[in-house]
């Protein structure tokens, strides 16, 4: 049987809460700029800079949003306080 196309998926500007992750309130991720903002569960919010759509893809399906944060995005990507 041969094996179907992949098929691409795009990101537009993305808004996504998070209900089931103790870390992490809300995310919103721009394709266009490579900017992942976070706000966290505590009320802080960061903008990561430089966070490609794979990585984006790779954080929204993992099985836990908040581990695959601290280990592929927190301490790689520069960021900045969003007030």
């Amino acid at each position: 049987m041969p094996s179907k196309p992949k098929k691409k998926v795009r990101f537009g500007p993305a808004h996504i809460d998070v209900e089931d992750s103790t870390l992490i309130n809300k995310v919103f991720y721009d394709p266009e700029t490579n900017t992942l903002d976070a706000e966290f569960k505590k009320g802080a919010r960061y903008r990561y800079r430089g966070v490609t759509p794979k990585v984006f893809a790779k954080f929204v399906l993992a099985k836990s949003m908040g581990k695959y944060f601290n280990s592929h995005i927190r301490t790689k990507y520069q960021y900045q306080p969003v007030t």
